[in-house]
């Protein structure tokens, strides 16, 4: 029956997907399962039963396959992974890169007599969705659009470096956890926003919320009193928060402003010529 139940485990280890590697207190393999074996297939080594801990890192490092810290040589690395593999006890995590673009978790763990297991996990669609969203992240840090994100009990989550300095600037500090009423709060205070004529602040927001809940996206302007406008999106999310997106429409408002006055010292010119023409004593006709 205990035979059974070891080759049962044993059958469960060969099928895993994580590879497997047992090396003994003098660093021969003992062990290992089709995964470990079909990894370093790849990479053109026979891994065998017997074999030495060094053998396959040799041959990862003299094939290019091992990607070297800036300003390590090879005979520095592997004196490192040595010392490093020597010493270590209990348990340790590690992250490995190699040149083909894979990305393993391994864990090793040292027994009581000096054996040694090493799982791998090959985490690169892990480390490869890291990345875009970092990359995702630096676009939204960088953009010129100030972006809030609020969880549903209308706390931050994140604000970018536009919407962080807009509220360093109206003397706000804007961080993860604060609540928006706080930073409402500070712009009510300090009469930050042109409120529409004949609203109060709080019936401007509340307007604003009535709006927000009972549609998926809503659209406004709103304007500051140190002459900035903006053009507000706020987008509901499944899980109850809400995105809102502010882009700076200051240029297009001012030229707006603009463009009206201009029309305006138009129709009055043209209104002191109508008058003029009409003072005059002398009948006036034109022809095309």
């Amino acid at each position: 029956k205990q035979e059974n139940e070891l080759l049962r485990l044993k059958n469960g280890i060969e099928t895993l997907p994580n590879g497997l590697m047992f090396w003994d207190e003098n660093n021969k393999l003992i062990a290992t399962n089709k995964a470990a074996v079909d990894h370093l297939k790849g990479f053109g080594f026979d891994l065998r039963l017997g074999a030495d801990r060094f053998d396959h890192v040799n041959h990862l490092l003299d094939n290019n396959y091992t990607i070297l810290e800036s300003g390590i040589n090879k005979n520095s690395h592997i004196k490192q992974m040595k010392e490093s593999w020597k010493k270590f006890s209990g348990q340790r995590i590690r992250e490995t890169k190699f040149s083909n673009g894979l990305h393993f978790l391994f864990n090793d763990t040292r027994l009581h007599d000096g054996s040694t297991i090493s799982l791998w996990s090959d985490i690169t669609d892990i480390k490869k969705r890291e990345a875009s969203l970092k990359q995702l992240s630096d676009a939204i840090e960088l953009t010129t659009n100030a972006i809030f994100l609020w969880d549903k009990e209308h706390r931050l989550v994140m604000g970018n470096k536009i919407a962080r300095d807009i509220q360093k600037g109206f003397g706000f500090t804007l961080k993860p956890g604060i609540h928006r009423k706080d930073m409402l709060e500070n712009v009510k205070k300090k009469n930050l926003i042109d409120i529409p004529e004949g609203m109060s602040f709080e019936e401007f927001y509340k307007q604003r919320d009535i709006i927000r809940k009972s549609n998926n996206n809503s659209v406004y302007e709103i304007s500051f009193i140190n002459g900035t406008s903006w053009f507000v999106s706020d987008t509901k999310l499944e899980d109850g928060g809400f995105l809102q997106v502010y882009s700076d429409i200051t240029d297009v408002k001012n030229k707006e402003k603009e463009i009206q006055k201009a029309e305006e010292q138009i129709k009055q010119t043209e209104q002191k010529m109508s008058d003029a023409l009409n003072s005059m004593p002398h009948g006036i006709t034109m022809w095309d």
